[in-house]
Formats: C-alpha cells, sequence, structure tokens
C-alpha cells in the first residue's frame, strides 16, 4: 500500500471521528452494547465494509480491531485500540507495537473534564516507549493517537 493511501485511511478515519456523535455513551461503562467504546468500534466495523471485506475484532492480541486486506490471512492494515481511560494507552500501545501493521491507532475516548490533561500524560509515556524500543516509522507503521471529547476532536501523529 503506497504512503498516499495509508495516509488518506488515516485521513478518512480523522472524519469519521469528528462526525461521530456518541451523545450520552460516553457515561457507559466499555463493556456495555451502547456504550462510546462500543459505538466507535462499530462505526470502524462499517467503514471497514466499505473499503474491504475483512476484519477482526478483538483479534490477535486481543486488539479492538484489526483491518486486514480482504482475507483472515491477510496483510494487516489497521490496528486500533479504543480507550475510556487514559491510563490504558501505553498498556494497549504495547500491543499495537507488537503488531504488524502499517497503520496504528490509539483512540481515548473522555467526557471527563481533564481528559486533555490525561490524554497528554498517556502520550507522554507512549512516546518514551517508542524511544526506548527506538521505533522509527519503517519499524513501527504509521502511528497516530486521537482524543475525542464531546465537543473536540484532537489528532497527534506520533510516527
Amino acid at each position: 500500500m503506497s504512503a498516499n493511501n495509508e495516509n488518506g485511511i488515516i485521513d478518512e478515519i480523522e472524519k469519521l471521528l469528528k462526525d461521530l456523535d456518541l451523545g450520552t455513551s460516553y457515561e457507559l461503562k466499555s463493556v456495555e452494547k451502547d456504550s462510546a467504546h462500543s459505538k466507535v468500534i462499530d462505526a470502524f466495523i462499517q467503514f471497514w465494509n466499505t473499503k474491504y471485506e475483512y476484519f477482526e475484532r478483538y483479534g490477535q492480541q486481543d486488539v479492538d480491531f484489526m483491518g486486514k486486506d480482504g482475507r483472515p490471512e491477510g496483510h494487516i492494515i489497521l490496528a486500533m485500540e479504543v480507550d475510556a481511560r487514559a491510563s490504558g494507552g501505553l498498556k494497549n500501545c504495547v500491543k499495537l507495537a507488537n503488531i504488524r501493521s502499517e497503520n496504528k491507532i490509539w483512540i481515548h475516548i473522555s467526557s471527563s473534564g481533564d481528559a486533555k490533561e490525561n490524554f497528554d500524560k498517556s502520550l507522554v509515556d507512549i512516546r518514551r516507549l517508542l524511544t526506548i524500543r527506538k521505533e522509527t516509522k519503517e519499524t513501527f507503521g504509521n502511528f497516530v493517537a486521537f482524543l475525542k471529547t464531546p465537543e473536540d476532536l484532537q489528532k497527534v501523529v506520533l510516527l
């Protein structure tokens, strides 16, 4: 897949997240069917099904979403983790780091007043992990983090 296609997928993901209205679902626990966590993953499933024929929910390494190139054994084009708690960011980014994929996305969803502060703290830990592992875009793939709140969407390109 070319760099333009990879960036295209990330741009489409950003638009999808920006347009996604999670309403009061932020208040529900992640395991509940109508939670913000579930709504984000369900939106990705619908998005992916318009592009490719195959995805895995809770696939390898228990990652929330893995989009493949149309075959169960196919190349992983997108690996994604969604967290309602920023504290899960580092743990889930370790899971992402252990998967070969062209694009890796971490999404923190929160309606908390300190969501931005918690997101920024997680980014410090994630950047430290990338430095310790000596990861580069060539070894890790594209890596983007998003903070989704009821008011805003923030995008941070990590690699």
